[in-house]
């Protein structure tokens, strides 16, 4: 949404990330850490912030909605009625997949997270709590994701999906785009296999770097489809 400020977006973000709510001053040291200002002057910021998101929403919705907090002296939640947060549904699907009893349910459970998580949480903020949370974040949902597809045969193109989410994850990993490739070879999908060493290409340009030997010579091999009925490497 146009017009929200950059603390309001920060504190729609930290309330997001914790959806069980957050103390006023909680939520004010993170937003604000301490920077010698009286509690006072911070109290101001951010009821200043509140009220400038308050404004923006009347005057988006025209009038029907003016507020998305549920808060009373304690603590500061975003309304659930009102919102639907894609960091909520990752970390559904992570609790569901921590439940999982099968290979199966635990499949069932992380697949959503390739059409679910498609960046990073609140990359356009700065602040250290953001940057832990973006962090620890990432790490549980990489450690699922290569958890579950070691268990998933190569010619299962639900294979492709979780590695696909785990190389935006990981966008340098160089061995990621080996195994899409191997899999999209696999899967009779020879003419992706390009696409993905051009990804691979314009991926280790922004660190300058190149792919390795080995890496060209793999994608030289599986972009040569065999006869019919042979597998590729």
């Amino acid at each position: 949404m146009t017009g929200i400020g950059g603390p309001g977006r920060e504190i729609l973000a930290y309330l997001a990330a914790h959806p069980d709510g957050a103390r006023r001053r909680v939520i004010i040291d993170a937003v604000w850490p301490e920077d010698g200002k009286s509690l006072r002057l911070r109290d101001n910021r951010f009821y200043a912030a509140i009220s400038q998101l308050r404004r923006t929403l009347v005057a988006a919705t025209g009038g029907a909605i003016d507020d998305v907090f549920d808060h009373d002296d304690r603590r500061w939640r975003l309304r659930r009625d009102l919102f639907t947060v894609d960091l909520w549904q990752v970390d559904e699907a992570l609790d569901a997949r921590r439940r999982a009893t099968t290979t199966a349910d635990e499949l069932a459970a992380i697949l959503p997270l390739a059409a679910t998580y498609t960046g990073h949480l609140s990359d356009d903020i700065a602040g250290a709590w953001a940057e832990t949370h973006r962090e620890n974040l990432r790490r549980q949902i990489s450690d699922a994701l290569v958890s579950i597809t070691a268990t998933v045969g190569e010619d299962n193109p639900q294979r492709l999906e979780l590695l696909e989410t785990l190389r935006r994850l990981d966008p340098y990993n160089e061995q990621l785009y080996v195994q899409i490739a191997a899999t999209q070879a696999r899967l009779g999908q020879h003419d992706a296999i390009a696409s993905t060493y051009r990804h691979l290409v314009a991926a280790l340009a922004e660190v300058g770097e190149r792919p390795t030997s080995n890496t060209d010579r793999v994608f030289q091999a599986v972009m040569r489809p065999g006869p019919p009925g042979a597998r590729s490497a």
